[in-house]
């Protein structure tokens, strides 16, 4: 039996859209070139860059990454100066912030945006129920502004549950055109 419009599982959704980080969860994920370490000063500033272009965009309900880590953790050590919320220019610095998110005795979601190594992170999307369509041309979006403002570089990759859907949609609507 299908859901009417004012269900409450659609009311629910609506307010996970507006008020929280969206209903539906994309990862975009980034992997610098040559494999190095994306902790660099350079590095997450292209990082913060990308996420800042995705959450500019009317799809977009919330972001997050290793960036906003970083970013904070400059504002509480720098005395909690409005503008501290910046990519510090000391590599060792990050280095230091990063050890300390780790170290802490409550766990953050640090590991959800960057892995043990370094060299792979996230930028979770927020999202509304987008459909195939609109999640592509975001990727595109994404991709053109890799190109254009970051020279091509990190990699950038959306994954997750949301987007491997989005593409099995095409696959299966593919498959079905050539089978009937």
């Amino acid at each position: 039996r299908e859901l009417l419009g004012e269900h409450e599982i659609f009311a629910a959704q609506r307010v996970i859209d507006t008020e929280l980080s969206g209903a539906f969860l994309t990862d975009v994920g980034v992997v610098a070139r040559g494999r190095v370490a994306l902790t660099t000063p350079t590095l997450l500033r292209d990082i913060e860059a990308l996420q800042g272009f995705l959450a500019a965009q009317p799809e977009v309900v919330k972001t997050w990454s290793v960036a906003d880590h970083v970013k904070e953790m400059n504002h509480v050590f720098g005395g909690k100066d409005p503008a501290g919320r910046y990519i510090p220019n000391s590599g060792d610095l990050i280095a230091q912030y990063l050890l300390l998110i780790q170290s802490a005795r409550t766990p953050s979601d640090l590991p959800t945006v960057l892995d043990s190594t370094d060299h792979y992170a996230t930028i979770v999307l927020g999202t509304r129920d987008l459909g195939t369509s609109a999640l592509r041309s975001l990727r595109r979006r994404a991709d053109a502004f890799v190109a254009d403002e970051l020279q091509g570089s990190p990699e950038v990759r959306f994954v997750g549950d949301y987007w491997g859907v989005s593409r099995g949609t095409r696959a299966l609507a593919s498959g079905q055109v050539r089978v009937t």
